[in-house]
């Protein structure tokens, strides 16, 4: 192999290298930005669901229970 093809194998494996680097770079971007989006998500129905436990656990300390209820007679 010559000189001129052994450096035209270079440029072209250290091309390739550089795009694909720039590939992985641009997915780790996206799958930066798609955990954190279901990063968000996640902690919006931890919130919803603490709210909901807060207000069942209020409301079933001052919820008229049948036992509680006396019939008249």
């Amino acid at each position: 192999m010559g000189p001129k093809r052994a450096k035209l194998e270079e440029l072209s494996d250290s091309s390739d290298c550089s795009k694909s680097n720039s590939n992985e770079e641009v997915m780790e971007e996206d799958n930066r930005y798609f955990l954190k989006s279901i990063d968000d998500k996640l902690s919006l129905i931890l919130t919803a669901i603490n709210d909901l436990s807060a207000a069942i656990a209020k409301n079933n300390n001052t919820a008229i229970r049948k036992d509680d209820i006396v019939a008249d007679k």
